[in-house]
């Protein structure tokens, strides 16, 4: 992150992050709670996932304004949670703490989710899970699924760390969009793809995962 787009977020967040909640977000926490407890993350914004994420640790401040700042410095949602905790620290708003716990955010994350699919076979919507984790939020490719011979999950990373996995005993599932099952950089990747997958599943824009051939 440049000198020049720190300063840039400092200023206009200096303006945008009052000290106390205004009375416009009176209940605004209440609201998000009752919105994530009907539906999960579904259709939500990145910016209103990552303010959802910081009432952990910015229980009195004004997490929407954070999280805009947030989404202005690094880009994505992916890439706030992708930076490193002393570029975190950058943004106003967000102390030491809070830095190391957003950084500390995603392995946590994805290890809590993969730990709950290793003790049982992995469901329809466990897989659905997983591709819009690595494909989705995390912006992905491809990702790798790797599931033993009764269907528990042994292991899930994105198709570029497949080195650092060890020789599939099971299943080997390839996740990838359905936009870029035609693409030519899929249909590449596909020719080089070590372990080869048994199946490919496609995420299509409706959330819904096909079975495909690349």
């Amino acid at each position: 992150m440049t000198e020049e787009k720190i300063e840039e977020v400092r200023e206009t967040s200096d303006e945008a992050i009052p000290d106390h909640p205004v009375s416009k977000h009176r209940g605004h926490r209440r609201r998000m709670a009752k919105r994530f407890a009907e539906a999960g993350f579904d259709g939500w914004r990145e910016h209103e996932i990552l303010e959802r994420l910081l009432y952990e640790v910015l229980p009195r401040r004004n997490t929407n304004e954070v999280a805009h700042a947030l989404i202005r410095c690094f880009g994505s949602l992916r890439g706030v949670l992708l930076a490193e905790p002393e570029e975190l620290a950058e943004v106003r708003g967000i102390g030491p703490v809070s830095a190391k716990w957003l950084a500390a955010l995603l392995p946590r994350f994805t290890e809590n989710l993969l730990g709950t699919m290793r003790q049982s076979p992995v469901t329809d919507g466990e897989m659905l899970v997983l591709a819009d984790w690595f494909l989705g939020y995390l912006a992905y490719p491809a990702a790798y699924v790797f599931l033993a011979s009764d269907g528990r999950l042994l292991g899930a990373v994105p198709v570029e760390n497949a080195e650092e996995e060890p020789e599939p005993e099971g299943q080997v599932i390839l996740l990838i969009r359905e936009a870029d099952a035609s693409h030519d950089l899929i249909r590449a990747l596909a020719g080089h793809l070590r372990p080869r997958p048994d199946k490919v599943f496609a995420l299509t824009k409706k959330r819904e995962l096909r079975e495909t051939e690349i």
